[in-house]
């Protein structure tokens, strides 16, 4: 690290690369945080789960490599259902919630484009509780 008077330190730091955290000692204090993995970083809404457990979407424009699931296998949470390659990389997308996958939206080779949905679940819902969008 480089102070604000242009003299280069070393600072005390922890780094746990599976929980992707970083912890950080600086003058006595420290200071976590965590480091997005590439998917929450480009697309934040899309990485984080957006349709809920519902669906799984593409975070960003890539090519499907792989499907790890069929319509009727259960899922849990972290189970990877696609895996995508966008600038030669390997991305596994995965399940939000628990539920049974109810169909999927792509095949093995074909682009998908950032929020386009590849996998839609069936999740199971207190009684009397609707789909979001649709009316109890």
């Amino acid at each position: 690290m480089t102070g604000s008077d242009g003299v280069e330190r070393s600072v005390p730091a922890a780094v746990d690369l599976d929980a992707r955290e970083v912890a950080v000692n600086l003058r006595g204090e420290t200071v976590s945080f965590a480091v997005l993995s590439r998917s929450a970083h480009w697309a934040p809404s899309a990485a984080a789960g957006q349709g809920a457990a519902e669906a799984t979407h593409a975070p960003f424009p890539a090519v499907v490599t792989e499907i790890a699931v069929e319509p009727g296998d259960a899922v849990a949470v972290g189970d990877t259902v696609v895996v995508i390659e966008a600038m030669k990389m390997l991305h596994p997308l995965v399940a939000r919630g628990p539920g049974v996958v109810r169909s999927l939206h792509v095949a093995v080779g074909e682009s998908v484009e950032t929020n386009q949905i590849l996998v839609r679940f069936e999740t199971e819902r207190p009684e009397g509780e609707a789909p979001e969008g649709e009316p109890t």
